[in-house]
């Protein structure tokens, strides 16, 4: 016994002496046990480690940990308190036990190895149905799909696109329902530990206040072209009828009331414009298809050296104005995105829909998207913002053959069926 270990128990060399004062000593009454464990690890080739708790001479518990080695005739036992590192990984086992977030450690193929008790209450299944499983049935397509050959990628070039990173993704319920979450994945020894958020009350938060500023700006709208448009009418009118009378009499404030009539007419359109604006998609079923077809036309005629098409079989019709008027901004950025940096000459939007999911997809084949940050400015990250505000995910790919694929999947909220 060296000072160390002296310091470590509170006890002389002397003190313990020999084995049976060791273990009476430091175990008490469990000595006899004690003493069992640990000639059955040198028995077995001290395989691991054997912690337990010990009293020092002072009276105080301490959690010891004995490391066994065998030399030549000889045994070497290496001793360490490990009170600290225990009372660190009871209180992290207490945060990771009641922790509202899910922790799932995975092996590097993806087979769960824990669970904390979240995971049922997020996801609706037993611990037991979940460990031995690959991490993947917590996943709807096509992440789920995607997952094995993420992980072999990982495993073959150290390229990591989620690891270290966190970001909004899907999950799936046992009953077979999709939620938004937040994953953070990180990696341990042999394999990895995944941090999972459920997102859905901050999703319909946002999703809420994204209703809530449509309706805004579709009232904004209606009272912009219906009153101020009304009343600047009624006044051009009335101006109109004055320069007449103006210029039958020869006034010479004729010419000036001509001006004024010119001024109503260009405020007049630039308060039809600034409505427009507010509301770009007209909000009955038809109004995502009405206003991306006139959108497509426009681009064409403007830029003659491209082609801007809609396709939507068959023609979608969307209730969710809020849904539209996203899905139309985000399809007008990329496209003026791609006119700006890419030179395309086709530009195809196209827009999907089933009983769950709205799906826009807009391709072009031009040189590709930029490389530099910069280049992606601040319209990238709206596009990103407008489809995350709806629960949805966007992606920014590009095409083998030259291009980009901007694609943008948004939730359909649930239909409610009123109660009789």
């Amino acid at each position: 016994m060296n000072r160390a270990a002296a310091t470590i128990t509170g006890y002389s060399p002397e003190d313990l002496s020999t084995r049976d004062a060791w273990f009476t000593r430091l175990y008490g009454f469990r000595a006899a046990s004690v003493r069992a464990d640990y000639d059955a690890a040198r028995d077995a080739g001290f395989p691991a480690p054997l912690r337990s708790t010990a009293t020092r001479k002072d009276g105080a518990i301490r959690f010891l940990e004995l490391v066994g080695h065998r030399l030549a005739d000889h045994e070497v036992w290496l001793l360490h308190d490990v009170t600290e590192r225990i009372a660190l990984e009871e209180r992290m086992h207490a945060i990771v036990t009641t922790a509202t977030d899910a922790f799932i450690t995975i092996d590097p193929q993806g087979t769960v190895e824990s669970v904390n008790p979240a995971v049922a209450q997020m996801f609706g299944y037993a611990a037991s149905e979940v460990v031995g499983q690959n991490v993947r049935m917590l996943m709807p397509e096509p992440y789920r799909s995607q997952h094995d050959a993420y992980l072999a990628r990982y495993r073959d070039t150290r390229e990591a696109r989620i690891i270290g990173t966190s970001r909004d993704l899907a999950a799936q319920h046992k009953d077979g329902r999709t939620f938004p979450i937040e994953l953070s994945v990180s990696e341990l020894d042999q394999g990895f530990t995944l941090v999972i958020r459920d997102l859905t009350n901050r999703k319909t938060l946002e999703r809420s206040q994204a209703v809530a500023r449509t309706e805004e700006r579709v009232r904004l709208s209606r009272d912009l072209h219906d009153e101020l448009g009304g009343e600047l009418t009624g006044i051009a009118l009335l101006v109109a009828s004055l320069l007449k009378k103006l210029e039958e009499d020869g006034s010479p404030y004729a010419e000036r009331a001509g001006a004024i009539a010119a001024r109503m007419d260009v405020a007049h359109q630039r308060v039809r414009e600034i409505a427009h604006g507010l509301l770009p998609v007209d909000t009955g079923p038809d109004g995502l298809a009405n206003a991306l077809i006139a959108m497509a036309n426009d681009c064409t005629a403007t830029h003659g050296t491209c082609h801007c098409r809609v396709f939507s079989h068959p023609p979608i019709r969307l209730d969710d104005p809020t849904i539209a008027s996203h899905l139309f901004h985000i399809a007008r950025e990329a496209t003026t995105n791609a006119l700006r940096h890419a030179a395309p000459s086709i530009i195809t939007i196209s827009v999907a829909k089933d009983e769950h999911h709205v799906r826009l997809e807009i391709v072009d084949n031009g040189t590709g998207f930029p490389k530099e940050p910069s280049k992606g400015g601040r319209g990238l990250a709206t596009m990103h913002e407008r489809a995350r505000e709806l629960g949805g995910q966007l992606s920014v790919q590009p095409r083998p053959e030259g291009g980009t694929t901007v694609t943008c999947e948004i939730p359909l909220p649930p239909v409610t069926t009123a109660s009789a």
